[in-house]
């Protein structure tokens, strides 16, 4: 019921999947006339374990919109890139919570619904909508509390949007954490690549 359809099937083919995109973003840009996109290298672990310990020393509860990639940079709306922020500093706050389908109350549809944040996680489903609130993935969360609205977020913006909404990984998506999540959006406004595979610990 709560599935989370993946529309480029990157959960049955990881690397090919990742391959097709960035080859289908090329073609697009192409065609369009416009820049064909770089696509990051990945970072050496000393390097990303330098950033994390500075971010970890210079967090106190409020985040400044400097510390991160730009909304340029990271080719988003600088609306997207507030609301990720504010998505990053719920996580590390320990405002949201992992939550699994079967620990949700079914929402009475007779009465009229609108999605509001209630500080639940499932990286499988956009929203999951419950009798007391709405859980949510990375991207859903962004919508909501960064004030966008449903649906507002187009994750096919860039390679490395779309990854970091759809991870690239063998794990089930149901099984990522608040912990994952947190470390893999760091990723992303930090270097501009989520990295799903360093955060799962699923690289060679």
């Amino acid at each position: 019921m709560f599935e989370r359809q993946d529309p480029q099937g990157r959960q049955s083919a990881h690397g090919e999947g990742r391959s097709r995109v960035e080859k289908e973003f090329r073609i697009g840009a192409q065609k369009e006339g416009l820049p064909v996109p770089r696509f990051r290298e990945a970072t050496a672990p000393e390097q990303r374990f330098q950033a994390d310990q500075q971010m970890a020393a210079g967090y106190r509860g409020e985040r400044t919109m400097t510390n991160y990639l730009s909304a340029e940079v990271l080719r988003i709306e600088p609306a997207v890139r507030d609301a990720l922020i504010k998505t990053l500093d719920a996580f590390e706050s320990g405002l949201i919570r992992h939550v699994e389908p079967t620990d949700l109350k079914p929402v009475d549809w007779s009465e009229p619904y609108s999605h509001q944040f209630s500080g639940e996680f499932n990286m499988a489903q956009w929203f999951m909508p419950h009798k007391c609130g709405t859980a949510a993935c990375i991207g859903g969360t962004a919508e909501l509390i960064g004030g966008l609205g449903p649906h507002t977020i187009n994750a096919a913006k860039t390679p490395e949007l779309y990854f970091l909404f759809y991870p690239d990984c063998d794990a089930e998506y149901h099984g990522i954490k608040v912990e994952h999540a947190r470390e893999a959006l760091r990723n992303y406004l930090t270097f501009g690549d989520a990295d799903w595979k360093l955060v799962l610990g699923e690289e060679d």
